[in-house]
């Protein structure tokens, strides 16, 4: 039985030059002042014991990778809903604490718990199942 080689044709809704230009682009104009910041301990981190113009051509590369061929191609096969809000989900979303009484009376307290673990992640559910554990709660 032979193996046939994967299927090489680009998809149907592969983007020309000029969609990849405007992509690129509209990213590059919406960036904003802490984008600009990040690059550093990107750099630092992928690129550690090399000089600083390795460092810098390596990131061009992949700059250039990600604004033409990597993201404009993501973009054909997806949608986002028209307009994308800037703001993130958790301030968009109405505040779950505003009602709770500690907003108006500030001696007021949580009823009859000591600990409220927030999270279960690694720390909060650590913490939680060791205090059980010792019986504290």
């Amino acid at each position: 039985m032979a193996i046939e080689p994967p299927d090489q044709t680009p998809p149907v809704g592969t983007p020309g030059v000029l969609n990849r230009i405007v992509v690129a682009m509209a990213l590059l104009g919406g960036l904003r002042l802490h984008d600009l910041r990040a690059p550093r301990t990107y750099i630092a981190r992928m690129y550690p014991g090399v000089s600083l113009p390795v460092k810098f051509l390596k990131f061009a590369g992949w700059v250039v990778n990600q604004l033409f061929p990597s993201i404009p191609e993501a973009l054909a096969t997806v949608t986002f809903e028209r307009p994308v809000s800037r703001t993130p989900i958790w301030l968009a979303a109405r505040n779950p604490v505003a009602n709770y009484p500690g907003s108006t009376e500030p001696g007021a307290r949580l009823p009859g718990e000591e600990v409220a673990v927030i999270g279960a992640g690694f720390t909060g559910g650590a913490f939680a199942y060791h205090r059980s554990r010792h019986g504290a709660g």
